[in-house]
């Protein structure tokens, strides 16, 4: 209460800002200039993943880990949203080194969804992006650092999501 923290608050703290800096870490490595879809569609090549060449088995939990994703839970499924308020705090982050653009697209009938933009985006929004481009013309990236793979093998093993 007094300012003080017991050693496992100040290690959790810690331990979200280390994968916050890892996040950081992955998404400078993204296809700069165009739009992103942060959580993965099935179908699509138009995701965190394409972007940054780390498959989605090992962004999940370090991105629910650092709080930019947040899980609903039902009997059947888990269902996995973006945390907007932690996105725009992590873009305000890139603000001395790289400009990152945070948008969310919500179409008629359907769920927000949130794509992020790392440098100018060459399109005004992704909905544009599509039209022009296409997501199957989006080149993935191919083989990260394996200093840098190491280091989020590492902050997500034994890390279950829920």
């Amino acid at each position: 209460m007094l300012g003080v923290q017991s050693a496992g608050n100040r290690r959790r703290g810690q331990f979200r800002e280390n994968s916050f800096y890892l996040v950081h870490l992955i998404l400078v490595r993204s296809t700069p200039h165009l739009w992103f879809r942060i959580l993965p569609v099935d179908g699509q090549n138009d995701d965190i993943s394409v972007a940054t060449g780390v498959e989605w088995r090992h962004l999940l939990p370090l991105l629910t880990k650092c709080g930019l994703l947040r899980s609903n839970e039902t009997s059947i499924v888990t269902n996995f949203h973006c945390n907007h308020t932690s996105w725009d705090e992590m873009a305000k982050s890139f603000s001395s080194h790289f400009k990152m653009e945070i948008t969310c697209i919500r179409s008629s009938h359907s769920h927000r969804t949130y794509f992020y933009c790392i440098g100018k985006p060459l399109y005004k929004n992704p909905i544009i992006q599509g039209q022009v481009i296409g997501s199957k013309q989006v080149r993935s990236r191919k083989n990260p650092p394996r200093m840098l793979m190491n280091l989020v093998r590492k902050a997500t093993e034994n890390v279950i999501v829920r």
